[in-house]
């Protein structure tokens, strides 16, 4: 049986509400597919290159102790089919780099010659441990930064047979999208990815702008912000939306909100993504697990949130004033929020929406599971 959970409202502006982040939840995939599409130039800024900011390259300063150990991780490249791009094809790769970053300058040139047609991807291996000393200047303020709009083909980044690693050190973000496709699959680990030692508070391992990330495989641990330690799904100042669908793959160990979904972004959970144990230090004000945003839109059609912590609301999923939680499937389990502060899920006043379809809550600590603002 459906269920609903709201604040009460006038019953007209309730309806709008619902009917809004409904067509929203069901369009806004599509409207993201359409925002990044490689093929369009719209997003360029004339004569700039789109992997440089000037304005912000720098060596990141390090802090005591979290030097860790240089990159010793290298780059194969190849191009991939559109029915198996996780899959390392077999034969030679298209290209190989000792950093990330010149394994995408090698990428974009392949594109501008026309190698990725037919909707084919280039597929990344990351051997190793890349690092910001490794990669030299920073862009974006992260360790990693694809931007520009027709400027890469659809990408996927794996790690290779011993797996591969992108380390920010605690000293920057790992990885910055803007106007691209990203897809993150098995073997490659984002961690110590922190935006608290950049001055700012969104998307500590991952920022996404205008932007498409999907998460197949992998794991993003470890990682530092206010506002998604993990991922932050960002609506640009034009109105731009992003979109983070994940399948499969792990998110744990973040200090701040795991995945923050701004204001009319898309967040989808399904099959075995799981979301585990952030928010452990204390550090986590508001949705341990998952924080949606005004407008925003969290469907979960499966995955699990489990062992995640918040100190003052929603420990597992926090739903801010005219934002959107969908559940169909999947399990919210062992998260922890104070007594009425919704150790499942929290929902804020001004018709912030939980519907439960289907799946499972339980076990959590904090009581009731499902709380909301009166």
């Amino acid at each position: 049986m459906k269920k609903l959970f709201f604040i009460s409202r006038p019953a007209a502006s309730f309806r709008r509400t619902v009917a809004v982040l409904l067509t929203g939840a069901a369009l806004l995939l599509a409207a993201c597919e359409h925002t990044v599409d490689p093929d369009s130039p719209n997003s360029s800024v004339p004569g700039q290159d789109q992997d440089q900011d000037p304005g912000q390259d720098h060596k990141p300063e390090q802090k005591p102790g979290d030097e860790g150990k240089p990159s010793t991780g290298s780059v194969t490249w190849f191009v991939s089919e559109p029915e198996n791009p996780d899959e390392v094809p077999s034969g030679e790769p298209a290209g190989k780099a000792e950093t990330l970053n010149e394994g995408l300058r090698q990428i974009r040139a392949a594109h501008k010659e026309g190698a990725f047609a037919e909707n084919k991807r280039a597929l990344l291996v990351i051997d190793g441990v890349i690092t910001p000393d490794g990669e030299g200047s920073i862009s974006n303020k992260s360790l990693v930064s694809i931007t520009g709009a027709g400027e890469y083909p659809p990408l996927v980044i794996r790690g290779g047979e011993a797996g591969g690693m992108l380390d920010g050190q605690n000293q920057v973000r790992v990885l910055y999208v803007e106007s691209n496709k990203v897809t993150i699959a098995e073997g490659l680990t984002l961690t110590r990815g922190n935006t608290a030692t950049m001055n700012e508070m969104y998307g500590g391992a991952v920022y996404l702008e205008k932007a498409n990330l999907t998460m197949t495989g992998g794991t993003i641990s470890d990682s530092t912000a206010e506002y998604g330690s993990a991922v932050a799904v960002i609506e640009d100042g034009e109105g731009k939306h992003s979109a983070f669908k994940m399948t499969g793959g792990t998110i744990k160990g973040g200090s701040g909100s795991a995945v923050f979904i701004d204001s009319a972004c898309l967040f989808i959970l399904a099959g075995s993504g799981l979301i585990t144990e952030n928010g452990l230090d204390g550090s986590t004000k508001e949705g341990g697990g998952v924080q949606i945003a005004e407008h925003g839109i969290f469907t979960m059609a499966g995955g699990t949130i489990k062992g995640n912590r918040a100190a003052i609301s929603g420990g597992g999923v926090q739903v801010d004033t005219n934002g959107g939680f969908f559940m169909k499937n999947g399990t919210i389990t062992e998260n922890t929020a104070p007594d009425n502060g919704g150790s499942a899920v929290h929902t804020a006043r001004n018709n912030a929406i939980f519907v439960l379809e289907g799946g499972s809550i339980k076990n959590n600590h904090g009581f009731p599971e499902i709380a909301r603002n009166d």
